[in-house]
């Protein structure tokens, strides 16, 4: 049999908006980039039961082995002015690889040249119909910095531990974010028979 069978999906969507609250852009697409901290923190944590050894490469790129601090198993709810995990976006154009263990380059926050300032991460209950459930997980990025920043790739980190990486896309048509100007995140996950 070669049909491929597709249960759980990732997409996302963003709204680049104006300083008085216009919509400028907005694009959305299905995305294809559960990299493999993912599995392995799944494989840890149902098979594994959180016993020793390593678990997956975090985003400094070292092995993480702090099997005590898992307790938020999957934490992607990052906090306002924190650029270490949650939804996170960055500048490379680099292709997506299944060892990815960070963006190619993430924005920092902050007001400086280059940096957004990264909202509280929010979400939604979880909705449902006769063949699928979903929730949204959003995020906003407003550019203070001066300048205009084009954002190219966006993930989602986790912190279970330490901070891993389990998804990242190229964006399919960039944005560019200019100075005053707001950016708005979405993504969906959603599972369907």
């Amino acid at each position: 049999m070669t049909e491929k069978f597709l249960n759980m999906k990732l997409f996302y969507e963003y709204t680049l908006v104006s300083k008085t609250g216009e919509v400028i852009k907005h694009e959305a697409d299905e995305a294809h980039s559960f990299v493999q901290g993912f599995l392995l923190m799944l494989y840890r944590w149902w098979v594994e039961n959180m016993t020793a050894g390593p678990i997956a490469i975090v985003t400094s790129g070292a092995e993480d082995t702090d099997i005590p601090s898992w307790s938020n198993h999957f934490d992607i709810l990052g906090p306002i002015n924190n650029a270490n995990y949650g939804p996170v976006v960055g500048t490379s154009s680099t292709a997506v690889a299944i060892d990815d263990y960070a963006l190619g380059a993430k924005i920092g926050h902050g007001t400086g040249s280059g940096a957004l300032q990264y909202s509280v991460t929010t979400y939604t209950a979880p909705t449902y119909d006769a063949t699928s459930t979903r929730f949204v997980i959003t995020r906003d990025y407003t550019n203070a910095s001066g300048s205009p920043i084009t954002v190219t790739e966006i993930g989602l980190i986790s912190s279970s531990g330490g901070y891993i990486l389990i998804a990242r896309d190229i964006l399919s048509v960039p944005v560019t974010v200019n100075n005053s100007e707001k950016l708005v995140l979405n993504y969906t996950i959603q599972t369907e028979l």
